[in-house]
């Protein structure tokens, strides 16, 4: 694959910072704070593409150095990225202007090929080019942006923006130059959380600027806030697992270093912690081991799968594949006894999505089939959402009043959409307090109940 046909997706709609104007007031808020409205689904797509953006173009970026025989794959999803936020811009500003934006990311996309080409020749002088390009491209493509929407969107922010958003990627990629692993992984999750919250910002300013289009319904509700955290966290988990497969089985062949695996593995360690002492702090130690059994074994059930494809062991793959279905059916259970809203079964058949989603895109990257891979990667990724809305929508059907606060705006804040990105840790800490508001009320006296039953 000639690195010059390369396309990437506009994860530049993602650099958004809103500026401080008045925003067009919303309807009132509802009696129920609301998870899904036109809005907030708008703002839930733009999310999800654009951190997908950041996972498949600092891929590209390692694998197109590489020259791993997977990178052309990886293009190739990236490419179908492109697509769909293309379609997304034509939905709302027309087809000409997503023509533009196409053009010019594609331009800015070509200016980070540039840098890994010169990078991989050991030309300084072609990565300082690469730079100033981008230097360039920036204040550019804010322009086009502002031109867009010259009301909500201002220049001088969105090139601010649009700078970390260029140095994040820059940043894990000569992390994994530098062998640099942990850093690498560390930045990379950066990068895709400054990716959701600058594409809130950008949703937040679409709203704004066609309120009518979108029922003047605000995508800024304690509801929706919690079901962009969860898909955010979610999300990271899902390609985290998937890169870690990946990682893994190439370690064990002597295609990767044994180092780049164990920094993966140790980034998914600290979602699973992080998630740990949240449930901890509701459920009590019995609760949160509870939670850290189920959550780490069924990671290791995925890592179980993966050893046992290395071996060519056909009977341990099955016997993978049964330990996360029985995972699945417990986890399921764990979460309807914490909230009888969220339907066991519905919570199972997700689960079951999501184990045959990583299991057949690490089949298919095994066989070498890369295209199959990374379609399903892309599949597996946004599957994530699903659970995200579902639980959601359980908690705040369960407790109303906890996302209904008369003094929350009906109107997105100038600060893009949550304020900032969400990140493991304060994704803990917003979760840990609305599961002691929902538990503490709900469960009571059969929390002490459900504790000793958890020793069994």
């Amino acid at each position: 694959m000639n690195w010059k046909t390369l396309t990437v997706t506009a994860a530049t709609l993602a650099t958004l910072a809103l500026p401080a104007v008045s925003a067009p007031a919303f309807a009132s808020p509802s009696p129920v704070s609301q998870t899904s409205n036109s809005a907030i689904n708008l703002r839930s797509t733009l999310d999800q593409l654009m951190g997908e953006h950041v996972v498949l173009a600092v891929d590209a970026m390692e694998t197109g150095y590489e020259g791993a025989s997977d990178f052309s794959a990886v293009v190739n999803a990236l490419n179908q990225n492109t697509q769909d936020l293309t379609k997304a811009i034509a939905s709302i500003y027309g087809p000409a202007a997503a023509q533009q934006f196409n053009r010019m990311w594609s331009a800015h996309v070509q200016d980070f090929v540039d840098y890994v080409t010169a990078t991989k020749n050991g030309d300084k002088a072609g990565q300082q080019a690469a730079l100033d390009k981008l230097q360039t491209y920036k204040d550019h493509f804010a322009n086009f942006l502002h031109n867009a929407d010259p009301k909500y969107l201002q220049t001088s922010q969105l090139a601010q923006g649009l700078q970390e958003h260029v140095n994040l990627l820059l940043s894990t990629f000569n992390d994994f130059l530098n062998k640099d692993y942990k850093d690498a992984y560390a930045d990379w999750v950066k990068a895709y959380n400054q990716m959701y919250q600058m594409s809130d910002a950008l949703a937040g300013a679409i709203v704004w600027q066609f309120p009518q289009k979108f029922g003047n319904e605000s995508p800024n509700t304690p509801a929706a806030n919690l079901r962009i955290s969860l898909q955010q966290l979610l999300g990271e988990h899902a390609w985290l697992a998937m890169i870690a497969m990946q990682k893994g089985y190439d370690a064990n062949t002597g295609h990767a270093d044994a180092a780049d695996f164990q920094a993966v593995a140790g980034q998914l360690n600290q979602d699973t912690q992080s998630l740990t002492n949240a449930i901890a702090s509701v459920y009590g130690s019995a609760g949160g081991a509870e939670f850290n059994k189920l959550w780490s074994a069924h990671i290791q059930d995925f890592v179980d799968y993966v050893v046992a494809t290395v071996k060519n062991d056909p009977s341990a793959k099955q016997a993978a594949q049964n330990k996360l279905t029985q995972y699945r059916f417990a986890f399921a259970k764990f979460l309807h006894s914490a909230n009888p809203y969220i339907n066991a079964d519905a919570v199972a058949n997700v689960l079951q999505m999501h184990v045959q989603d990583l299991t057949t895109a690490f089949d298919d990257y095994v066989a070498r089939n890369y295209d199959g891979a990374f379609a399903t990667f892309r599949e597996a990724y946004e599957h994530m959402s699903t659970p995200a809305l579902a639980i959601s929508t359980g908690i705040v059907t369960q407790f109303p009043s906890k996302f209904s606060d008369p003094s929350i705006p009906s109107q997105m804040p100038v600060t893009g959409g949550r304020g900032n990105s969400m990140t493991v840790g304060e994704f803990q800490t917003i979760f840990t307090a609305l599961l002691a508001a929902m538990f503490a009320a709900a469960l009571g006296a059969v929390l002490t109940l459900r504790r000793k039953s958890w020793h069994h």
